[in-house]
């Protein structure tokens, strides 16, 4: 059994998740409910271990390092805790994911990480979690009736509908925290009342490994959650949907 450590470390004294049952809860959510389920199928094995800081970590593969990420920026100190969850879901792509997109060390690639945070993971964490989401519930009523309406599309019951939305703003809440902590970018480019203009970024002429735009990856995420091809603006050829 190969056995993949996601280890969460220390690099601040804040945010300690011993001091904060509403992380303790997400955490508990993820290793008892999320990633048990994801692992029925897999043979791996995915544990999270945090330190001090809940928005930094890194990766223990086989007992090879790898670093995917410092995610200073979501230690922002008013991120909600639904960039926590989408951060998490991310990562676990990373290793859950279509096992066709990966890298030569077998870490699947960063959009098709996004793609099943959007179209698996964040809908088993909701269908799993009792959690109050106040960024999903305080999201403003246009952008809730936007993403509804996308999401009526492809699901046919209004619990489908209400999870897909979630997962959708849930994504939102990522690219603001996102932003906010980035010193070397102000903007994501994303017009979040006009969702229509993500259906035409650039097209990539071969699948790309590694981090595509902002306005990507909430689109990739989006696609997923709504039941949609993996976009063209990273993946070459719009790969068809699959359960995964």
């Amino acid at each position: 059994l190969l056995t993949f450590l996601f280890v969460i470390v220390s690099t601040s004294t804040q945010g300690r998740a011993q001091d904060n049952p509403l992380v303790d809860n997400v955490l508990s959510i993820f290793e008892n409910k999320v990633i048990p389920k994801l692992s029925e199928d897999k043979n791996i094995d995915v544990k999270i271990n945090f330190g001090s800081d809940i928005y930094g970590y890194y990766v223990v593969m086989a007992e090879k390092s790898i670093n995917l990420a410092a995610n200073r920026y979501l230690s922002y100190p008013n991120a909600p805790i639904e960039a926590l969850v989408y951060t998490i879901c991310h990562e676990l792509g990373h290793f859950y994911g279509n096992e066709n997109l990966k890298f030569d060390d077998g870490v699947i690639f960063e959009g098709e990480a996004e793609y099943f945070a959007g179209r698996v993971c964040l809908p088993l964490f909701l269908k799993a979690s009792n959690i109050e989401l106040s960024f999903v519930e305080s999201e403003r009523e246009s952008f809730k009736r936007s993403v509804s309406t996308i999401c009526t599309k492809s699901h046919s019951n209004s619990h489908d509908i209400d999870i897909c939305s979630k997962s959708i703003i849930i994504t939102k809440a990522f690219v603001e925290a996102f932003v906010k902590g980035l010193t070397t970018e102000n903007e994501h480019n994303i017009d979040f009342d006009n969702l229509a203009t993500l259906n035409f970024l650039p097209e990539v002429s071969e699948t790309y490994g590694f981090h595509s735009t902002l306005a990507c990856r909430f689109k990739t995420a989006l696609n997923g959650a709504s039941g949609l091809q993996r976009p063209a603006c990273w993946f070459a050829g719009r790969l068809e949907v699959d359960d995964q």
